[in-house]
């Protein structure tokens, strides 16, 4: 790995600010958090690897980061300092966000059950978040900017409000509302994982089917999903092309995934869910 004191001269000579750090090492890069002296709060994420995907990645969050800083919009995201290559490594520098994710405020759920106005409270932040995202990158054929990984664990909040959204290295223009249905699934199992403690989750076709068509709160998903297309102006004639990637993103086999697609189209183009 690259020496941590070639990391430490490096940003200051960028920042021009002495810094402390605390390491996180996660699957094919490195996140280090910068601290400014006598500071707990950190000041500044930095984020490397050699791997060549993850590499991608990370010039892929900086560039969107550019861009959405040239944006405005009201939401934070964080701002791009810096990106570098140094003996075989990129380096990307950005500020931090304050505030908690909002997995954090999904914690107390686990000994009460939480209030559907809580939970439309967190959607309606997703769903506000979104469409401004939607309405700055707009282009043909209904694409935008997507997140691509738009969970709770992403989202900033302070006193349950959005502060901010983290994380754009899987970000690609597409479908925005894929980042909400993805939102609405990781929220269901969330919820589900910190009340039946489970020993980990991923999502799956069944999982899919448990959250949008048989859980308490499909009928608030559907809501939030039919809402944003309705502030996005979304083609009907587009859903089943939307749900396609969506679906074939946890399952390939397409005829698995035709009862609940079924299912789901029927939700987004009625009235009322099923």
């Amino acid at each position: 790995m690259i020496d941590i004191g070639l990391i430490k001269e490096i940003l200051k000579r960028h920042t021009k600010k002495q810094l402390d750090f605390f390491l996180k090492v996660g699957k094919d890069k490195v996140i280090l958090f910068a601290f400014l002296e006598k500071t707990d709060s950190p000041y500044g994420i930095v984020k490397f690897s050699n791997q060549d995907k993850a590499k991608l990645r990370l010039k892929n969050e900086y560039a969107v980061l550019g861009k959405l800083k040239n944006k405005k919009l009201e939401f934070n995201t964080p701002q791009p300092f810096f990106l570098t290559e140094v003996e075989q490594y990129t380096i990307t520098f950005q500020s931090f966000i304050k505030g908690r994710r909002m997995l954090y405020y999904l914690k107390p759920f686990l000994n009460v059950n939480p209030s559907f106005k809580r939970i439309k409270k967190h959607l309606n932040s997703a769903v506000d978040f979104l469409y401004r995202v939607n309405n700055s990158f707009a282009g043909s054929d209904s694409l935008s900017l997507r997140h691509n990984d738009f969970t709770p664990e992403n989202i900033i909040l302070s006193s349950h409000k959005s502060t901010g959204v983290i994380d754009w290295e899987y970000s690609e223009y597409s479908y925005t509302i894929l980042d909400l249905l993805d939102f609405c699934l990781t929220y269901y199992l969330t919820l589900k994982f910190i009340k039946d403690n489970s020993s980990g989750w991923y999502p799956d076709l069944s999982s899919i089917e448990e959250c949008f068509l048989k859980s308490p709160y499909r009928n608030i998903f559907f809501e939030a999903l039919r809402d944003y297309m309705k502030k996005t102006t979304f083609p009907e004639s587009k859903l089943e092309k939307v749900l396609e990637i969506f679906l074939q993103k946890f399952n390939k086999a397409e005829n698995d995934t035709k009862s609940v697609k079924a299912g789901l189209l029927a939700n987004l183009s009625s009235g009322q869910p099923k």
